[in-house]
């Protein structure tokens, strides 16, 4: 995990094969761990994850409910086609915003 943008509003969490394994406690503690005073944005950067499964949608809903409760947007940034296609088909699209890029992600007030 780090910040992205230089005023600190905004923390990149990296996700890799290991969203589709663990519980959502656990990305939830992740984020927490980082989370500080300021952060508007909590951006999960999919271009390392290869494949998204149930499980990885359930786990970044659990995120997304948990952040949300703290005042904190989530947003997905570099998903393949595949992975999109899952959001749509579960509609998960129309409760975490999707971005191309993390840059495109990551800025504030868009």
């Amino acid at each position: 995990m780090k910040r992205f943008n230089a005023d600190a509003r905004v923390l990149v969490l990296e996700a890799d094969e290991r969203l589709n394994e663990f519980g959502s406690q656990a990305l939830i503690e992740r984020a927490d761990r980082e989370l500080g005073p300021g952060i508007e944005i909590v951006v999960v950067a999919c271009s390392g994850l290869g494949f998204l499964g149930s499980a990885g949608v359930g786990n970044l809903l659990h995120l997304q409910k948990h952040l949300r409760d703290l005042g904190v947007e989530v947003r997905l940034a570099g998903l393949a086609a595949d992975q999109i296609e899952v959001l749509r088909i579960t509609r998960v699209h129309t409760m975490i915003e999707v971005f191309e890029s993390v840059e495109d992600a990551a800025a504030v007030g868009e």
